[in-house]
């Protein structure tokens, strides 16, 4: 809804402000301030930081104003210079009289390329960069969410980084996974691999980590037809999601398929799909319409057909919103 954007646009424009200050105890404030609205995102509640909420508030503001005139002043255009006099434009007698010149000319040879997508390019080089800053931390028991503080572990882990010389700061989101581990994000300066070779500092404030583990990608893909334990008298056979750690695997199954349980499956590439992606058939949310299997409803009139059916008998419109529509929430 309204609501949630304008939270993720206040949140987008708390981390600018940190890019631009260079205040080491601002930018840990604005930390402070990006963690409240990811607690409050992602569970929906603030925990731990509902006593920071007073002090951020002027912080905010002050940020959003520094924004504002750094934004104004890169709108503002060189003036251009005043374009040169045109040059006469020579007669064919002038042409005519002028004496050959015999100076020996560069040739430049134009090879043929093939186009190539820089879309695609640009959106794994943004995901390789994002993973390249992420690592967990694996414990040598499992954390609990109850005794656990995100904020407090991530200025704990600035503040020893500090002290040993190194200038900014390092760590940027902390949070906890579901198996009990932490999953840690540097600033843009830093990297996984900085805190692989500077794990004693980590340890000296969390002593009980083992290791370090990398951020890395991983390709998922849906294999279908797999038999199903459990005869359920309806469906015999069910869909599972494996994931591979190379591109080229991923693609290879897709192509020459699976062999599971002597039964040669069908692999398809897997599509993340949002929580909040809505089904233009039945107007749900979650799935998509090229694999729903519910009931229809009209995203206009809420009726059990679909959008493009819809028809107005005042004004003979099909598919599309008009006046005489009364619209209804079909979920």
């Amino acid at each position: 809804n309204e609501a949630k954007l304008l939270i993720r646009e206040a949140r987008s424009l708390i981390v600018k402000a940190i890019s631009i200050t260079t205040s080491h105890d601002q930018q840990s404030r604005l930390l402070d301030l990006v963690e409240i609205f990811r607690e409050y995102t992602e569970f929906g509640r603030i925990r731990h930081t509902s006593t920071l909420l007073a002090s951020q508030v002027a912080n905010l503001e002050n940020a959003t104003k520094r924004i504002e005139i750094q934004a104004r002043t890169q709108a503002k255009t060189t003036p251009t210079k005043p374009t040169q006099a045109t040059q006469a434009k020579p007669t064919w007698a002038s042409v005519a009289s002028q004496e050959p010149t015999n100076s020996a000319k560069n040739w430049t040879l134009v090879s043929h390329t093939n186009a190539r997508d820089t879309s695609l390019y640009s959106t794994r080089d943004a995901k390789n960069t994002a993973l390249s800053r992420k690592c967990t931390f694996l414990l040598a028991h499992i954390e609990q969410a109850t005794s656990f503080s995100a904020i407090s572990t991530r200025n704990s882990l600035n503040t020893a980084f500090r002290s040993k010389g190194i200038k900014g700061l390092v760590i940027s989101i902390v949070s906890l996974s579901s198996k009990g581990n932490i999953i840690v994000n540097t600033t843009p300066e830093f990297n996984s691999d900085f805190l692989v070779q500077n794990i004693e500092i980590i340890k000296g404030v969390l002593p009980l980590v083992k290791s370090i583990q990398k951020g890395e990608p991983w390709y998922k893909v849906i294999i279908h037809g797999i038999p199903i334990r459990e005869d359920s008298g309806l469906q015999r056979a069910g869909s599972v999601v494996v994931a591979f750690p190379t591109e080229i695997q991923a693609n290879r199954a897709i192509k020459n398929r699976l062999l599971i349980a002597g039964i040669s499956a069908k692999v398809v590439k897997y599509h993340t799909i949002s929580s909040t992606a809505q089904c233009t058939r039945c107007a749900g949310y979650g799935h998509l319409d090229s694999i729903c299997k519910r009931e229809p409803k009209c995203l206009l009139c809420g009726e059990s057909h679909v959008t493009e059916n819809h028809f107005c008998s005042i004004c003979k419109k099909k598919g599309k919103k008009c006046p005489h529509v009364i619209t209804k929430c079909s979920n």
